[in-house]
């Protein structure tokens, strides 16, 4: 690790951020600066050490709270549209949405399904052209 600080503060650094916590309130915590958090997270990262750290917090979609019922629609109509979704479910969103946000399901629920050694399908939908079937 970095020069200055004791390896305890580092490791705490990095297992901390490693757990969810934002960076800024690890500066706050350990009396640090936010550029000494950053350092560290990224010397972790160079070591390897860090495993998978990320500063970002998972994206809060638009359809995030819509997310069951549209799976449901789909499941019990595979045939349904991207329109006829937005029509049936009413939502207030352009088709693009709607396609980006499948495909970001389906991402999400395969990176799941990868990381638990899964051999299941993901229950989330394919996606082709807005005019094109939803799943």
């Amino acid at each position: 690790m970095a020069r200055g600080l004791p390896i305890e503060i580092s490791r705490q650094i990095v297992d901390a951020v490693r757990s969810g916590r934002r960076a800024e309130d690890v500066a706050r915590d350990l009396g640090v600066s936010i550029r000494v958090v950053y350092k560290y997270v990224r010397l972790a990262r160079k070591a390897g050490d860090a495993g998978t750290l990320s500063f970002r917090r998972p994206r809060k979609m638009k359809l995030d709270d819509d997310r069951e019922r549209i799976q449901q629609l789909l499941q019990e109509n595979p045939a349904l549209t991207q329109r006829e979704l937005k029509a049936i479910l009413g939502l207030d969103v352009p088709l693009c949405t709607i396609s980006r946000t499948l495909r970001r399901w389906k991402r999400r629920d395969e990176s799941h399904v990868n990381d638990n050694s899964s051999s299941s399908e993901s229950s989330a939908p394919e996606l082709g052209e807005s005019d094109q079937r939803a799943s």
